[in-house]
């Protein structure tokens, strides 16, 4: 008999007890000594530390693990509280302080992010605390999943430091200051610390709005940071711009009347050497009269913000007097402020130099540019000078107008003007009047005031129209070239991060965010990109006898580009000359030489090479991606390259470029000049026969052509033109040397944004918006404030009409009814005008021909006679499926029954989420979903 050995184990147990710190709850508060004059840091812990069960304070993700502590106020009412990391573990922490009694607390402050010793410690300034109170501190760490040790002090400033001198200065006046050694701040005003010494000056504006802050002289081209702010304290600054230019025009700020603002220079560099620093606060124009611009704003050409107008008198930058030499191709717009209106400007006087000097026959001359749209780069209607006062007009580019006068016909209904003066000669310069004539033209959304709600979206795509009839001008947003704008309110805490990605590769979107309760507020972005998107490198030539003549590949449509060259020899028509190629199929390039006929047979020869971007990493470096005739080639001859499109090529739009060199050896190099030759860059958009390149958002792609099954992700890691708000940046604002990605933002339940999207060129093919969502931060839009009876639609006669009353209303001036196809972003119907201010029932009603045959979304956005505004809930309708089919409840909680009313044993259901991922079960976990009934998309589920 076998026996069976048993083995006992015993099992044992530990209870291991952590205890929480002393100052766990505000009644065991930690009394903390006020330093005076700076700051001494001392080590605490929040380790096991409990929620103390006072009510969220509104910021730094407050999730529970606080330790308090308490100061008394001393007789100055001001106090700074400061944390660092130090040696600790706590990297990213928030902070509040509160009056009163344990038992009845009052919060004064809240801060997530604004110490200067770590880029997610909190900093306090506050310099109107009740002198001999009691303050208590509360501090946390954020999200309460890293807890641990950190470094807090508390100080009163006690009077020393830049704010202990602050003369007052006036626009227009130039002021001068010595800076040299260690200041006594180190605030990372711009992104970057800035250890030198600091200035701070007072100024209160007399006008409202964008103003400019120009550097004059900084001899020793140190990096200068500049920052305003509405205090004299140690945060709370706002960067205007940072620069190692010994000249540089920064902004615009957006400044209110009255107001006294705080103006900082602090230097980067520490050296005990001075340095006399030069700069003033250019003076606002005054509406009506408008000066040409000298210096550019930002490192751009753009020299003034866009001013919206269909009135007023436009003249060079001397006015009475010559204008000014040395003007690069400064440029300014104008735009009408009017629906349906276009720009007009009439030229009354026009002098600009033209010198022909004799013997010699040497000419000199200056010129100006008329644009017909919003940018630098719009469509010239007319270039050229005219040194006889409207009687001697010189053309170059274009043909001035007989009467004098020049009328916008661009879709924006904008004028550009460009001004160009040599060193040598100036002239009288010009008056033009402004006037708007009828175009057509209409706003979408490409107003602020006509902005688009974002309603429990986590992304869209669109497109950007025009700069509208009203212009931001802050911050990085220098103007509005053609903007579309978006609405959002914040109704979860936490964190949000933006990927902005152009649906054709070449296009250069910006973007600026504004936290606002309307259009009325917006002041300066919170956050704000204007960089120019990555570009391939320039290479150039330097021989006009050498260039291509022609240059096709094949496809749909095609290429067939006759041309001579320009004077760099570099050509980029990628923004508007494309074909496109499938994969697999041969794309052949041929290109036509032009060459010297005599010299020795190497003068006369050619070689051609192409490359194309196959991965679409902004450059022609990797593998296969360079092709190059073995012939060489002369005047009058076609080289032909047929060049196979691998399976494995990136789909959409990417870059081609095709150089000619002289030289019977093909040159391999793609970023090297060359010497006697001409370079030409086009488009391809690669066609995988997959819905990753059919060029539309399908229901399963985040964005178009990307973040479907089989599709790349929308991220920047695939498209390198993107741009947004990471985790990575650590800047807010970026001028046009950034690298397009600014800091992710903090936002609270309760706050309302406006985000403007800009594009650098005209008729874009649209952008996706992808919004990401971190530490349960969510959005949607407002609801109305009117109390609604009813909202309600049914189709009547095959078309929709859309009914609602209101019990009551107040100050209620007129409704839009929007609608939707995707439940995401909305257009205007109609308008209907409301009661005013009401406590009886009263009923409105839309009807209109709607084409679209499947679900459409309606909401209603409500406008006060102040212009606040609202949107009511969603409402769905169709006149294409003629049955009346509902999803109830919908919302629907997570684990109860759900169905879908108005469907037959024959209808085929699907069920996919936003991730295009298909679900063959009901009992469905949180999140959004696509109900599609016999293929075709019908509407949303919200599982909650």
């Amino acid at each position: 008999m076998k026996k069976l050995l048993f083995t006992l184990i015993v099992l044992t147990s530990t209870i291991v007890l952590f205890a929480q710190p002393a100052n766990d709850n505000c009644a065991s508060a930690t009394p903390i000594a006020v330093g005076v004059g700076s700051c001494t840091f001392t080590q605490y812990t929040n380790l096991n530390a409990t929620n103390s069960g006072v009510a969220d304070p509104g910021c730094g993700n407050y999730l529970g693990g606080d330790v308090w502590f308490s100061v008394t106020v001393p007789a100055s009412g001001h106090l700074i509280f400061d944390t660092q990391t130090g040696a600790g573990t706590v990297t990213d922490a928030g902070m509040a302080i509160y009056s009163g009694t344990c038992a009845s607390l009052t919060l004064i402050e809240c801060d997530d992010d604004d110490s200067d010793n770590g880029l997610y410690m909190p900093k306090i300034d506050n310099s109107s605390l009740t002198p001999g109170s009691t303050v208590y501190i509360r501090v946390w760490e954020y999200g309460n999943n890293n807890n641990g040790t950190f470094d807090l002090c508390v100080y009163e400033p006690g009077g020393s430091g830049p704010c202990a001198s602050v003369p007052t200065i006036s626009c227009g006046a130039t002021q001068s200051v010595l800076l040299s050694g260690n200041g006594d701040w180190n605030i990372q005003y711009c992104g970057t610390g800035s250890p030198g010494a600091e200035a701070i000056f007072a100024y209160t504006p007399t006008v409202s709005g964008p103003q400019l802050l120009t550097l004059v002289s900084n001899p020793d081209l140190d990096y200068l940071n500049f920052a305003y702010n509405t205090s004299c304290a140690t945060t709370g600054w706002t960067c205007i711009g940072r620069t190692d230019q010994g000249f540089a025009t920064l902004g615009p700020i957006n400044l209110d009347a009255g107001v006294t603002y705080y103006f900082i220079v602090d230097n980067d560099d520490a050296s005990p050497n001075f340095q006399n620093i030069e700069f003033y606060l250019n003076c606002p124009e005054v509406g009506g009269n408008y000066v040409h611009p000298t210096d550019g704003i930002q490192g751009t050409y753009n020299g003034a913000c866009m001013v919206n107008t269909c009135s007023g008198t436009y003249v060079d930058d001397g006015n009475a007097n010559p204008y000014s030499s040395n003007i690069n191709g400064i440029y300014r717009t104008f735009c009408p402020d009017l629906p349906g209106k276009c720009m007009t400007a009439k030229f009354t006087m026009l002098d600009i130099d033209f010198t022909q000097v004799f013997p010699s026959g040497a000419q000199y001359y200056d010129y100006l540019i008329v644009r017909d749209g919003p940018t630098q780069g719009s469509s010239i209607m007319w270039a050229g000078l005219d040194d006889e006062d409207l009687g001697g007009i010189y053309d170059l580019a274009g043909s001035w107008p007989s009467d004098s006068t020049f009328i916008s016909t661009d879709e924006s209904g904008c004028l550009t003007f460009a001004f160009y003066s040599d060193a040598l000669y100036v002239g009288a310069g010009w008056v033009a009047e402004f006037s708007c004539t009828d175009c057509g033209t209409s706003p979408t959304n490409n107003d602020c005031n006509t902005a688009i709600p974002i309603c429990e979206a986590t992304n869209l795509d669109g497109a950007s129209p025009g700069p509208g009839l009203t212009s931001t001008c802050g911050g990085c947003n220098l103007s509005e070239n053609y903007s579309s704008w978006y609405y959002f309110e914040i109704t979860q805490s936490g964190r949000i991060a933006l990927d902005l990605k152009a649906e054709n590769f070449f296009e250069d979107y910006d973007f600026a965010l504004y936290e606002a309760v309307d259009c009325t507020t917006l002041g300066d972005p919170v956050r704000c990109s204007y960089a120019m998107a990555p570009t391939y490198c320039r290479v150039a030539s330097d021989n006009a006898a050498y260039y291509m003549s022609n240059v096709t590949a094949n496809g749909s449509p095609g290429i067939n580009n006759t041309t001579t060259y320009p004077t760099s020899f570099y050509s980029n028509y990628t923004g508007s000359l494309e074909t496109e190629v499938n994969t697999g199929a041969t794309l052949t390039v041929q290109a036509t030489v032009v060459c010297p006929t005599g010299g020795s047979p190497a003068a006369r020869s050619a070689a051609v090479m192409v490359w194309i971007d196959w991965n679409k990493d902004m450059d022609f470096l990797d593998a296969g991606e360079y092709y190059a005739t073995t012939d060489s080639y002369t005047n009058g001859s076609t080289a032909i390259l047929n060049i196979p499109v691998p399976a494995t090529a990136r789909p959409g739009y990417t870059a081609m470029r095709v150089m000619m060199n002289n030289s019977v050896v093909p040159q391999a190099s793609v970023c090297t000049s060359i010497t006697g030759g001409e370079v030409e860059d086009y488009a391809l958009f690669i066609n995988d026969f997959t819905h990753c390149s059919n060029r539309v958002k399908d229901l399963d792609e985040t964005g178009v052509d990307c973040g479907g099954v089989d599709c790349v992700d929308c991220s920047a890691s695939n498209w390198p033109t993107n741009t947004g708000m990471n985790n990575v940046a650590t800047d807010v604002s970026e001028d046009v040397q950034g690298d397009s990605w600014v800091n992710w933002i903090n936002v609270t339940a309760g706050e309302s944004y406006f985000l403007m999207i800009n594009n650098w060129s005209p008729g874009g093919s649209g952008f996706d918006l992808v919004f990401e969502y971190y530490e349960g931060a969510a959005m949607d839009c407002s609801i109305l404030p009117i109390e609604l009876a009813s909202f309600e639609t049914e189709c009547i006669n095959g078309e929709p009409r859309i009914t609602w009353s209101t019990y009551s209303e107040t100050n209620n001036d007129y409704f839009v009814l929007l609608k939707s196809y995707d439940g995401i972003t909305y257009n205007a119907v109609d308008t209907i005008d409301g009661a005013g201010n009401s406590n009886s029932l009263n009923r409105y009603e839309i009807s209109y021909h709607e084409f679209y045959e499947g679900v459409v979304y309606y909401k209603l956005k409500q406008i006060d006679f102040d212009g606040a505004f609202a949107y009511s809930e969603m409402i769905t309708g169709s006149c294409g499926l003629n049955r009346n089919i509902k999803i109830v409840p919908n919302p629907v909680n997570e684990g109860e029954p759900w169905e879908i009313q108005g469907i037959s044993d024959n209808d085929i259901i699907s069920i996919t989420d936003i991730h295009g991922r298909v679900w063959d079960t009901y009992d469905l976990p949180k999140g959004v979903y696509i109900i599609i009934i016999n293929g075709k998309y019908h509407q949303r589920l919200v599982v909650q």
